[in-house]
């Protein structure tokens, strides 16, 4: 479910702009070669316009300028921590990490320390995604709350 609103959210947001795409977990970032390194995040947001047809549907040579991983109960916050200063350190401009047990998102920047916003919190002024706008809660929100 988490995974679904991580989709949802920035897909209307590019439909607005009219300009970017969103993809899910099926997705595999070359982070890496000799050995190949690569890592499928939960949501990879594009900001480029690209037709369906000139996708590169399963290891894209670009990378994405948002990762979202959500965090799984089975998951250690220190492995995924260094899961995304990998997607960081290989260029990816932002990631953000959801926590449904805590209902809480994490922003991860280059050279920065985290910045955890709190599930009444509002999620804006990403230089990644401008002018996006939600609360930290519609990302764990079910129909109709």
């Amino acid at each position: 479910m988490v995974c679904s609103n991580g989709v949802w959210l920035p897909s209307g947001y590019v439909r607005q702009r009219k300009k970017g795409y969103v993809c899910s977990n099926e997705l595999g970032l070359v982070l890496g070669r000799e050995p190949d390194t690569v890592r499928g995040p939960d949501l990879s947001v594009y900001m480029e316009s690209r037709k369906f047809k000139e996708l590169e549907k399963k290891w894209p040579k670009r990378l994405p300028k948002l990762i979202v991983e959500v965090l799984s109960p089975n998951d250690r916050q220190g492995k995924m921590q260094k899961r995304i200063n990998k997607f960081l350190e290989k260029g990816v401009a932002m990631a953000c990490l959801l926590d449904p047990e805590a209902e809480t998102l994490t922003i991860f920047l280059p050279n920065r320390q985290p910045i955890v916003l709190e599930s009444d919190e509002e999620v804006s002024g990403l230089r990644a995604l401008p002018d996006f706008r939600c609360k930290v809660s519609d990302f764990f929100a079910m129909a109709g709350e």
